[in-house]
């Protein structure tokens, strides 16, 4: 802990882990995780590609799970 990332890794994250990975992804993964990735993500510099996975994973969400108004309420 309390490495700082490099610079060429952060651009590695985004530009790996797209908006079109997030589609295949995103529905997999825990409320939990998804909100740790997203604000991986945030830090990273990139808010707009955290909202496509907290969007991609709330369309799994199931009434009453964590992100489902988000889904359903055209994202936050």
């Amino acid at each position: 802990m309390g490495k700082v990332i490099a610079s060429q890794l952060a651009t590695d994250v985004v530009s790996t882990f797209t908006a079109e990975v997030a589609g295949d992804v995103a529905r997999a993964m825990t409320c939990v995780e998804i909100d740790v990735f997203a604000e991986l993500l945030e830090w990273l510099g990139d808010g707009d590609l955290a909202s496509a996975w907290l969007d991609a994973h709330a369309q799994g969400d199931d009434e009453g799970d964590l992100h489902y108004r988000r889904a359903h309420a055209g994202g936050e």
